[in-house]
């Protein structure tokens, strides 16, 4: 019987302590808003958003990659996320094929080293991967840098 009484109160304290937070959250909601309408009084918040949609507007944001087909997604997920947008494009050198993910066979099994072209008998397109990622981050820093001079200028 005494147990009964026990989760009784255990149940009511704890909609009581809920009910308590809830009515702290609504008063901390007043006075963040009360303190927004003081700040903000004087200024026409309005303009400003429009003026920061219009510089939003000018970068590009792209969507995230699906696993490509070509390999399977276990392969996929084992790359580090630079190779992960290499893989599967389009071959630079020929324009033609796509850039497939090189493997070498050591004592501990696999390990990636480079990317080739998968039309091997038409292109010898072959790329290691420190100088892929060096490309990779040289050509995000510089669309980075572009798209914020076209949003901020």
């Amino acid at each position: 019987m005494w147990i009964l009484y026990l989760i009784g109160i255990y149940i009511v304290g704890s909609l009581i302590v809920s009910f308590v937070k809830s009515i702290i959250e609504k008063h901390r909601q007043k006075v963040r808003d009360r303190v927004a309408n003081d700040f903000f009084q004087n200024t026409d918040i309005d303009s400003k958003v429009e003026i920061s949609k219009k510089k939003l507007s000018n970068i590009v944001f792209y969507k995230k990659i699906d696993p490509p087909t070509r390999i399977s997604s276990w392969e996929y997920s084992k790359l580090p996320k630079y190779a992960q947008k290499i893989v599967n494009s389009v071959c630079p050198s020929c324009n033609e094929g796509y850039l497939k993910v090189g493997y070498i066979r050591n004592r501990f099994g696999t390990a990636p080293t480079s990317f080739y072209c998968d039309k091997k008998t038409e292109c010898n397109y072959k790329i290691s991967f420190k100088k892929a990622k060096e490309e990779f981050e040289n050509k995000n820093t510089e669309s980075f840098k572009t798209d914020f001079n076209q949003a901020y200028s």
